[in-house]
């Protein structure tokens, strides 16, 4: 077998690493980490094929100078691949003291990769392979992507199961009704483990324009990020009638682009708008959690397992306003989980004492009332219980000679919260 060594495979719109001693290492020690980086590859003569005659060959990259800290990276390509004829990436990473990785392969296009170390280089190598008839693959595109990605979440352990529960899956507008442009290339598929929520920061939820607006996301994502097709495999926006609608990205079974280092088996829900600046629209929370709710039931994922963008890197998406609300968020995905009917239930459950003489010393005849109304008064126990929808309340507690007292807890579905409280004279 032939093998023909191929040189200048690429020219990089990168510098060159070069090993500057420790002003290298402190000029990456003091610069902060930021969202996931992207490099597109430019190829000599726009695309590298083997010579003729060749059965096989392999070329490597120069090594590159990362602008920030990585653990995680993918190479993107696009290549024409006859039949019986093969192409394959592998990367290999510069650690903070200069010691190079193994080479690790990208099994496909767009999959992630991980390294047990913080880098700050990196190198790839291209093998080609031909076919019986001598057909060579021709490597058209080629764009590195890398990113950290917090060490915990590289781990894509299996969740809990749900077991299926027939949720309907919410109305979508489909991938032809919006007019997406067809991927460039194939997709990978992959079997959803965890959902991630993300905004878009730009645009805001107030200049959500519907179908172009779901266009203008995919041009972007394919013309500047050099991605095969839109990112997101759920894009939800709200007019400002208050309509909302959601949007197919990417089929959810397929490997998406939405979370740098970490889309292995991870769904991307994307609720248009700037969380960090605008209020979460109610209707598009509602359609949102629809959303995940059907995702988790279809994919038997358990609510655990949805999680903010910003869980995974050090990115503020989903902005403050929406990640605040992942708490809630599962618990009202675990509420349809649950039966979907609003019928679910949580118990408060607390004792009134005399906070003089300790917890033991239980008070009767004292009157719990919480902020719908709804009143109990305790008997020889002290004891008080109330069987509630989920949320969250406020409630008061009175006795004759002794002063008025209150509380706030959370109740969850199926689940009992105590809530206490002690009274003085």
């Amino acid at each position: 077998m032939r093998v023909c060594i191929i040189s200048l495979l690429f020219v990089l719109s990168t510098n060159i690493f070069a090993h500057d001693e420790l002003q290298y290492t402190d000029r990456f020690t003091a610069q902060k980490m930021t969202r996931c980086q992207c490099e597109k590859v430019t190829l000599i003569d726009g695309s590298i094929q083997l010579y003729p005659e060749t059965s096989s060959g392999k070329l490597t990259s120069d090594s590159v100078q990362s602008k920030m800290f990585f653990n995680a990276a993918t190479i993107n390509y696009f290549a024409d691949i006859p039949q019986g004829a093969s192409i394959q990436f592998e990367i290999s990473a510069l650690n903070r003291n200069f010691e190079w990785s193994e080479w690790k392969q990208i099994h496909t296009s767009e999959a992630d990769v991980h390294f047990k170390e913080t880098n700050q280089a990196y190198r790839y190598r291209v093998i080609f392979e031909a076919n019986s008839e001598g057909q060579s693959p021709q490597l058209n595109e080629v764009q590195v992507c890398y990113d950290f990605v917090f060490p915990h979440m590289t781990v894509d352990a299996l969740p809990s199961r749900m077991g299926v529960r027939g949720v309907t899956k919410p109305s979508v507008i489909s991938r032809r009704d919006w007019g997406a442009r067809p991927a460039k290339k194939g997709y990978s598929y992959h079997s959803p483990r965890r959902l991630t929520i993300h905004h878009t920061y730009r645009p805001l939820a107030s200049s959500f324009k519907g179908a172009s607006t779901i266009r203008s996301i995919q041009n972007y994502h394919m013309d500047s990020n050099g991605w095969s097709d839109i990112g997101y495999h759920f894009l939800i926006g709200t007019y400002s009638s208050g309509k909302t609608v959601v949007y197919q990205g990417r089929p959810e079974n397929v490997l998406g682009a939405h979370t740098g280092g970490a889309n292995t088996n991870n769904v991307g829900v994307n609720l248009i708008g700037d969380y960090d600046l605008e209020k979460v629209n109610p209707n598009g929370y509602k359609a949102m959690i629809n959303v995940l709710a059907w995702l988790c039931d279809r994919y038997n994922v358990n609510p655990n397992e949805i999680y903010g963008h910003k869980d995974f890197s050090n990115t503020a998406c989903p902005g403050q306003g929406l990640y605040s609300r992942i708490p809630q968020i599962k618990r009202d995905v675990r509420n349809i989980l649950n039966g979907g009917s609003g019928n679910e239930t949580g118990t408060l459950i607390g004792a009134v004492y005399d906070s003089a003489k300790g917890s033991s010393v239980r008070l009767s005849g004292a009157t719990v009332t919480l902020n719908n109304g709804k009143k109990i008064v305790t008997g020889s126990d002290g004891v008080f219980r109330f069987q509630i929808k989920p949320g969250t309340y406020n409630y008061t507690i009175s006795k004759s000679g002794y002063k008025t007292s209150s509380a706030s807890r959370s109740v969850q579905a199926n689940e009992t919260t105590w809530g206490s409280v002690g009274l003085s004279k």
